[in-house]
């Protein structure tokens, strides 16, 4: 499991769970009791995808994404762009 100083940390409201055992990140899933795992070969990958996503940017994540369009979310944060730099928000051309 991660540490309790790294959960802490964490923004994404989709986050559900990490371990190092197995080098996983969980996230809730695109329906009703349903999650999402993301495997990973190493400890260092598990690690950058929760420090870049998971305790940063979490709106940049792909999976975050696609919850919040699978249920329909679109300004679930108030600003469905929230991470992005200006150029390169979705829908723009």
């Amino acid at each position: 499991m991660m540490s309790d100083h790294e959960a802490a940390r964490v923004l994404c409201p989709f986050y559900r769970k990490s371990g190092r055992k197995g080098c996983f990140i969980r996230c809730e899933g695109i329906g009703m009791a349903r999650s999402t795992t993301l495997t990973y070969r190493g400890e260092r990958q598990r690690t950058r995808q929760l420090a870049v996503f998971c305790q940063g940017c979490f709106a940049r994540c792909e999976i975050y994404r696609m919850i919040v369009e699978s249920k329909g979310l679109d300004d679930f944060y108030g600003d469905k762009t929230r991470g992005f730099r200006e150029n390169e928000k979705p829908g723009k051309p």
